[in-house]
């Protein structure tokens, strides 16, 4: 098996096409999706939920978790925000939750098991409304 650690990490496309190119595939990876409100000031040093996709597809990733989000209160946005970003941009890219998700604090998941903790999976309700709210914002969306 071969796993990836990106560690605390902005995104790069050059670099992670590299690795992806030349170590990858990787079965698993651990890829951060949180700390990365305001854009402006961290955005050079964290990467965001999408950038965080975009890391797990240049990687050439078969199964990635989400790290770095809900643990400390670093940054602007909210502690489940980068959870429900996550569910955004993989709806975007075509991804499903099987193939990059998040974990509860202290889960233990096999490889072979299907994730049963992703926020966004286990409570469609907040990813509604999450998605309500980003619609209501003027900016907030592309």
């Amino acid at each position: 098996m071969k796993f990836y650690f990106a560690g605390d990490t902005a995104y790069c496309p050059i670099t992670f096409k590299l690795i992806g190119d030349n170590f990858g595939p990787f079965d698993l990876a651990a890829i951060p999706i949180g700390a990365y409100s305001p854009r402006w000031f961290v955005g050079c040093f964290h990467c965001d939920p999408e950038e965080a996709v975009k890391i797990h597809k240049d990687i050439k990733s078969k199964k990635s978790f989400a790290i770095h989000w809900a643990t400390f209160p670093l940054t602007e946005e909210d502690p489940l925000e980068p959870s429900l970003e996550l569910a955004r941009a993989r709806n975007v890219h075509n991804l499903s939750h099987e193939e990059f998700f998040t974990m509860a604090h202290g889960e233990t998941l096999h490889y072979d098991e299907s994730p049963g903790h992703d926020v966004a999976t286990n409570h469609p309700h907040l990813y509604k409304h999450y998605l309500e709210w980003l619609r209501k914002t003027p900016g907030l969306l592309n």
